[in-house]
């Protein structure tokens, strides 16, 4: 029982250290100047998020070094880290997806529209 104490304990100091700490991604950790690319856990959204960031490292003479924020659960994940300013722009984003999950609206069902 005294061990599972201090395990405890040093659980908890070290959680609250690393609390914080400013880590990749998360507000304020990166000044207004950098360029910030989020990308879905899948392949393709990984490949095109890197795409984006070489073509702008090229476009800009490497002057610019934009963070990839990789991983990212869902497009609704990826919507609120660009809307609340904690990412410039999303490597992939899917109409249908970011109709139900992100904006909230009812799909469209109908082939005409």
């Amino acid at each position: 029982m005294k061990n599972y104490k201090k395990y405890l304990i040093v659980l908890v100091l070290c959680l609250t250290v690393l609390s914080g700490c400013n880590l990749p991604g998360l507000k304020n950790s990166h000044s207004d100047d950098d360029v910030r690319i989020t990308s879905l856990g899948t392949s393709e959204s990984q490949i095109i998020s890197h795409m984006m960031r070489l073509l702008i490292e090229h476009d800009t003479k490497g002057e610019i070094k934009p963070t990839l924020i990789n991983n990212l659960g869902s497009s609704t994940i990826q919507h609120n880290a660009v809307t609340s300013g904690q990412a410039n722009m999303s490597g992939t984003r899917y109409t249908g997806t970011d109709l139900t999950g992100a904006l909230k609206e009812d799909p469209i069902k109908d082939p005409k529209k």
